[in-house]
């Protein structure tokens, strides 16, 4: 990832700050699937199983955040707040693919796949009492998924599979163990002057 930022202040109480990036995103993973007939093979039997694996990445994946600040100099509170955006991922991948000994096998003609990566919306908030001998932080995450990111799915092409019996079928698309769901994360910490001037002590507890 690569990211440039610029912040400024406007009066002695705010301040604002953005950034923009752009990542290079990898994936890959392997998923074994039963290939057997409905109705004829016993499901799940792994003598008819055939492996797939994807590697591929997305070179340009632009995001943004965006962050206010304020910290009234008459008060000892700091509040602070920002929002991260991703864009869309479109990974290209190449596939290897192995069938089973007595069971289908694989073709490949100029295979390749594609996924959709989805990434949530960063929201995150946090305030802190800065006092004489002591500060108190309380902080917050926020992630929002949207609801078509909790499955993903690689669409297929150039992958036949070949029963024993030489009848075949194009795959077209294999679901990815990829999900994203909305959560979120409390973070608090505490900071003692034990010694001042010299010595502070810190405690956090992130959930």
């Amino acid at each position: 990832t690569l990211t440039v930022g610029v912040a400024r202040r406007l009066g002695d109480s705010v301040a604002i700050g953005i950034s923009v990036g752009a990542s290079r995103l990898e994936v890959s993973e392997t998923r074994r699937l039963w290939a057997g007939f409905a109705g004829i093979s016993a499901v799940g039997d792994p003598k008819r199983d055939v492996e797939l694996s994807f590697t591929g990445a997305d070179g340009f994946v632009p995001s943004a955040v965006a962050g206010i600040l304020l910290a009234p100099v008459d008060t000892p509170m700091e509040l602070a707040a920002s929002v991260g955006w991703t864009a869309r991922a479109e990974i290209d991948a190449d596939i290897a693919a192995t069938g089973t000994t007595g069971g289908p096998i694989v073709r490949l003609m100029d295979p390749h796949a594609s996924l959709a990566v989805r990434q949530p919306v960063s929201v995150r908030a946090g305030a802190r009492y800065v006092g004489d001998w002591f500060a108190v932080e309380l902080g917050g995450d926020l992630w929002f998924a949207r609801r078509s990111a909790r499955k993903a799915s690689w669409s297929v092409d150039g992958v036949r599979i070949v029963d024993p019996s030489t009848v075949a079928v194009d795959l077209v698309g294999v679901p990815s163990r990829l999900s994203q769901r909305t959560h979120g994360a409390i973070r608090g910490a505490l900071d003692l002057e034990l010694i001042p001037g010299f010595l502070w002590a810190t405690s956090g507890y992130a959930y």
